[in-house]
Order: C-alpha cells, then sequence, then structure tokens
C-alpha cells in the first residue's frame, strides 16, 4: 500500500468562496495572551486509535487568515494494529489497514510545522484532547510539541451562545455547519467555522482557552 501522506492543499475559490490568498506571516509568541485575536490561528482535529488517546491515526488541520480559510491539511498517521480499539475505529472508522503504510507522526508532525507557523493560537473542540494527543505523540518519539495557546471551541461555543450542550455535532447544528463527525478535516473546519462564528470581527476570544 502506498505511503498515505497528504501535503498541503491550498485552496481555491471555486472550491470555497471565503479564500483569500496566502500571506506571509510573522513568528507569535508562544505565551498565553489574556486574549487571544483570532487574526491567524489554526483549527484541528485528530482521531485516535486507542482507548488512551495516545496513537494519533488522522489529523485535520484548517489555517486561517483574517477571516478567511487559506489552507487545509490531511494526514493519515502510522499505528500499529495491535493498539487499535475497536471502540474508537467504531466512532471513526478508520481500520489498521488504512494506516499500515501511512507516515509515522514525526514526518507528519515536520509537514505541518509550516501551517502552523506564525499563528496566534491553535483551536480545537475539547481542545484538552487534542492537546493531550498531540503531547503523548511527541512524547513517545521525544520531540517537543508546538508551543502554541490553545482556544477551546467547545468552551466558546457554550459561552457565546449560551448553550446546555457543547458537543461538536450539537454545536454545528446550531450554526447550520455542515459536518462529517469525527472525519478530522470535517472537524477541524467546523471548529474554524466556531472561531468565526464567535468573532466575526476579530474581537478577543477572553476565557477560551484551551
Amino acid at each position: 500500500m502506498a505511503r498515505q501522506l497528504m501535503l498541503f492543499e491550498r485552496l481555491n475559490e471555486t472550491a470555497q468562496p471565503v479564500v483569500a490568498e496566502p500571506r506571509v506571516t510573522s513568528a507569535a509568541s508562544n505565551s498565553t495572551p489574556a486574549s487571544l485575536r483570532p487574526s491567524t490561528f489554526v483549527a484541528l482535529d485528530f482521531e485516535t486509535a486507542d482507548a488512551a488517546h495516545r496513537y494519533p491515526i488522522a489529523l485535520g488541520l484548517v489555517r486561517v487568515e483574517h477571516g478567511a480559510v487559506v489552507e487545509e491539511a490531511y494526514h493519515l498517521i502510522h499505528a500499529p494494529a495491535r493498539v487499535f480499539n475497536a471502540a474508537n475505529t467504531a466512532v471513526h472508522g478508520i481500520p489498521p489497514s488504512e494506516v499500515a503504510q501511512a507516515a509515522e507522526f514525526p514526518e507528519v508532525l515536520e509537514a505541518v510545522r509550516p501551517l502552523l507557523h506564525g499563528v496566534a493560537f491553535v483551536a480545537a473542540h475539547h481542545a484538552p484532547f487534542d492537546r493531550g494527543v498531540l503531547a503523548a505523540a511527541c512524547r513517545r518519539y521525544n520531540l517537543r510539541p508546538p508551543g502554541h495557546a490553545w482556544v477551546c471551541t467547545r468552551r466558546l461555543a457554550k459561552r457565546t451562545w449560551s448553550l446546555r450542550r457543547g458537543g461538536l455535532a450539537h454545536v454545528a447544528a446550531h450554526l447550520g455547519l455542515v459536518l462529517n463527525h469525527h472525519q478530522a478535516l470535517s472537524d477541524a473546519r467546523a471548529c474554524a467555522q466556531i472561531v468565526l462564528h464567535a468573532s466575526p470581527h476579530g474581537e478577543p476570544l477572553d476565557g477560551a482557552h484551551g
């Protein structure tokens, strides 16, 4: 099976009307500010093989600059068949055979570093989960995880729209977003749109740190 590593997909206006031309951005500070403005950020989502969520097998990322999606990436990540949990597979539908010849995590991390360059923060729905997956994978390979601030879109959505339920499917339905739940790129797209809906004019995202 050919190695499955999908490099960055540059969007065009026919694929998505809100795309802007890519811009060069300056490096962002790794410290967590009191408030975060969503000028340039990346939304991401991991899917995992195991119940302990230490083995990521899919990663979706969406980069947003000044209110427009400018770049997306989707990667499958190798994990040994022995770590797969049937309950996890039932959720995301990715069997061991689909990632048997995929890139190892360090290669994927290196590939996505340019996408993360210069962002004000990384957004994820239930950010402690995705941040924990990233940290666990980095520890396994003795890598330093990217040192960005994080925004939790679950917390952001519940606070912004006074929602009783904060699951991604519930928030996406509330906002009228198209979602193929637990497909990593689809989840990352929804996450990015939650940030943009919550701060359409770039207002600070106070209290949403992940």
